[in-house]
């Protein structure tokens, strides 16, 4: 089964998600990076077997040394995400990078 992984680094945090064809989600994870982005992405992504992944993206917040297959703007992978899992969301507050739905 082909897996894709998603990865965002902001300011102060680091997150991944690993889903599958149908969009479960497989394995996630969201760490504090505290300046060390790339240490703190190898440990997150130490337990994936990346040759069982076919595609990879990013968010255009993450650094250029993460090479990938696609770039999304950072907020409307938040809104497409939302709308995925929530169907019902109606409002999306997206405040100082923090994501907050309401």
């Amino acid at each position: 089964m082909d897996k894709f992984l998603g990865v965002d680094v902001g300011s102060v945090a680091c997150s991944f998600v690993l889903i599958n064809e149908e969009g479960t989600i497989l394995k996630w994870d969201y760490r504090f990076h505290h300046g060390q982005i790339e240490d703190t992405l190898r440990r997150m992504l130490s337990g994936i077997s990346l040759s069982e992944v076919r595609g990879t993206g990013a968010t255009t917040s993450t650094p250029e040394s993460f090479i990938c297959d696609l770039r999304f703007d950072n907020q409307v992978a938040v809104i497409t995400a939302a709308w995925r899992l929530h169907p019902d969301t109606r409002t999306l507050l997206v405040v100082g990078g923090r994501k907050n739905s309401v």
